[in-house]
């Protein structure tokens, strides 16, 4: 992990790392990766081990006590292509988690 990923968890000892590839339209839209610390996942009053290759947010913002900070907007450069990222603190229930995407050249936020 990261430094700035540790700051913006509160130094977890330990995290679930979850990473997805997020389609549709039959093509690849996002890059996924999720840092759960170890707190969150034990006492956020939702279950992640469902999702599966859902979004994230699917089962997030349904609940009450959420929200998001720390959003970050950037480009990205990787085999001489640019792409749109964004990465986000999400609170559940008062702990921490940390979501990144990447979008791929078929995600609908480039139409």
């Amino acid at each position: 992990m990261a430094g700035d990923e540790q700051l913006l968890l509160q130094n977890p000892e330990r995290c679930l790392l979850r990473q997805v590839v997020l389609s549709g339209d039959d093509s690849s839209w996002v890059i996924g990766h999720t840092l759960i610390p170890e707190v969150t996942f034990q006492n956020a009053s939702c279950d992640f081990s469902t999702l599966e290759e859902k979004p994230i947010g699917e089962l997030v913002f349904r609940m009450s006590d959420v929200f998001r900070d720390e959003l970050k907007v950037a480009q990205v450069s990787l085999m001489n292509e640019i792409f749109w990222a964004r990465r986000s603190r999400l609170w559940v229930n008062g702990y921490p988690l940390l979501v990144t995407e990447l979008f791929l050249p078929d995600s609908p936020v480039y139409r």
